[in-house]
């Protein structure tokens, strides 16, 4: 998926052993790039944000965009960093699922650095 050119979305995270659990994390990256795109675009409707979400992820995404848009903030340019992880794993169907909480299957708190 294309995000603008003045934007890098750099994800620093331990990758997985297993092979289910490291597709489901480059879902996840995805995920956020998506709703990156959806900012930049301006939209909430952008295809990439239902490639990459459904049910309430896909409401959580929409929700997000349209926030953003509607406060006038836009999304960062040059890059940003996500650092630590997320752990996930294939779930029914195929879909992702990430448990935030402590534990090794949770979402671990992230921290972003943008820099230009």
């Amino acid at each position: 998926m294309s995000l603008p050119k003045d934007m890098n979305l750099v994800f620093d995270w331990k990758r997985p052993a297993d092979a289910d659990e490291t597709a489901a994390t480059e879902d996840a990256a995805n995920f956020f790039r998506a709703v990156y795109r959806g900012v930049a675009k301006r939209t909430s409707s952008d295809p990439a944000v239902t490639t990459y979400a459904t049910g309430e992820g896909l409401h959580y995404a929409k929700t997000q965009i349209d926030a953003w848009i509607d406060g006038g903030w836009t999304a960062c340019v040059g890059t940003e960093r996500h650092l630590h992880g997320v752990a996930a794993r294939g779930g029914p169907r195929g879909h992702v699922v990430m448990a935030q909480g402590p534990g090794p299957s949770s979402i671990l708190p992230e921290s972003r650095e943008c820099t230009t």
